[in-house]
């Protein structure tokens, strides 16, 4: 596995920008919090999707794939609770049960063996 500087601080810059965009344009009652899930999971599927590179073409291609495919996930779900009032133990569960499934999914990519 290696990782790439330049694309490492491009995915920080990003998500920088996403936890901006978290804090200003929530309107629920938990921003602080929103803001520092929103953070964290887009910093995670960034470094995955930009910096990060295996060894093997085909489990890079497999994992930028599943990466980018929740990171879409990870926006959907932001914009969704960035304008729903509800509280702030569904969105913790909701976005810890996708983290999840994420992790879970890409440790049994990476032991794939060809």
């Amino acid at each position: 596995m290696k990782l790439n500087l330049f694309f490492l601080f491009s995915a920080i810059i990003f998500t920088a920008l996403v936890s901006y965009a978290c804090v200003v344009y929530c309107q629920n009652n938990f921003k602080i919090l929103f803001a520092s899930f929103g953070s964290f999971g887009s910093l995670v599927y960034l470094l995955f999707l930009m910096a990060i590179q295996f060894d093997n073409i085909r489990t890079s291609i497999n994992i930028k794939t599943l990466t980018a495919f929740f990171l879409a996930i990870n926006a959907g779900l932001l914009i969704y609770f960035a304008g729903v009032n509800t509280t702030a133990s569904a969105f913790i569960i909701v976005y810890t049960l996708q983290l999840l499934i994420y992790s879970s999914l890409f440790y049994s990519i990476a032991k794939l063996k060809d």
